[in-house]
């Protein structure tokens, strides 16, 4: 078998523009694949119309898939978003350890008004 160097994988890109006249988020996605010397650009994504309830599961293939080497394409995707302005939504996990900071910064405060002998 022959061995790969990083050089000759397919690259996968994503990026996102905020296009404020359109109103809408551009995702543009590209492979290059480094052996055949060529840029594959994805095309727009077209959508099958079924009747209302003719299709209640999805197809056994996705729109779009990612392979486990690729991942990295994931991150530049989160943070592509990030850049565009978009933000995760707040999770309970994550409600939870903001509300034990805020105790923390609470407690923290609690000490040193009494240390300098502030009341509150």
């Amino acid at each position: 078998m022959e061995s790969m160097s990083s050089d000759n994988i397919i690259r996968t890109r994503i990026a996102i523009e905020h296009n404020m006249y359109a109103m809408r988020y551009d995702i543009y996605i590209a492979q290059r694949d480094p052996v055949r010397d060529t840029l594959a650009i994805a095309q727009t994504l077209v959508f099958d119309v079924h009747e209302n309830g003719s299709c209640m599961t999805f197809p056994q293939e996705p729109a779009l898939f990612i392979k486990d080497e690729d991942t990295h394409c994931l991150q530049e995707l989160m943070d592509e978003l990030w850049r565009a302005g978009i933000r995760p939504s707040a999770s309970k996990a994550g409600d939870a350890q903001i509300s034990a900071m805020q105790s923390h910064i609470d407690d923290l405060r609690a000490i040193t008004f009494n240390k300098l002998g502030v009341k509150k």
